[in-house]
């Protein structure tokens, strides 16, 4: 059995993945390679949460509330995010297309 991994687009063996029980197939959607290096990616911010914090103003980068360091979230592009705008960013997937359709709803366009 294969699967394809949603980070790499790779059509890769059922090994390749980690066991998610919460999936249909009882896998995970990444491939262990991808869930590695984007671990390794997330550790490498961390390092430099405290210096991205006070050149942020110790704000959130979208919604510029104030917000203790370790009430923030390190985002995947480098920024400190508070928890409501890194959920707001999970639930519409990061895409600008969902994002920019919400602000004209809210702004009465539709």
């Amino acid at each position: 059995m294969s699967k394809t991994c949603n980070t790499c687009l790779k059509a890769l063996p059922a090994e390749a993945f980690r066991e998610d029980r919460r999936a249909v197939d009882n896998l995970a959607i990444t491939c262990e390679d991808c869930r590695i290096a984007k671990a390794s990616m997330v550790n490498a911010l961390f390092i430099h949460a405290d210096e991205r914090y006070i050149a942020q103003g110790m704000r959130c980068a979208i919604c510029n509330c104030k917000a203790y360091l370790d009430r923030m979230v390190v985002d995947e592009d480098g920024g400190l995010l508070c928890k409501r705008c890194n959920r707001i960013l999970r639930q519409v997937q990061r895409n600008p297309r969902i994002l920019s359709g919400a602000v004209e709803y809210l702004e009465g366009g539709k």
